[in-house]
């Protein structure tokens, strides 16, 4: 590998490393932030589910008053909304 492709290696993994830091698990605090920022409104309830795979569960009531619940998955930090 020549010099330039070694230093061009060593800059992409500086600027990668971070992305790759906040893609790990997600936690509750995380969850909701994310949620209320999705969805706005009022968190009524938020709690962590050991399943498999591991994830939250956000109860959210909405600003026109609907509840909606929210499941976020605490390895991958994906939402999804699941009901009403």
């Amino acid at each position: 590998m020549s010099h330039r492709a070694k230093g061009l290696a060593i800059v992409m993994l500086w600027i990668l490393i971070p992305f790759m830091v906040l893609a790990g698990p997600t936690s509750l605090e995380q969850a909701v932030d994310k949620v209320k920022a999705q969805a706005g409104g009022k968190v009524l309830k938020a709690e962590t589910l050991q399943t498999q795979p591991p994830y939250h569960r956000i109860k959210v009531l909405s600003k026109s008053g609907k509840v909606y619940i929210f499941k976020v998955n605490s390895e991958t930090g994906k939402v999804a909304r699941v009901g009403k």
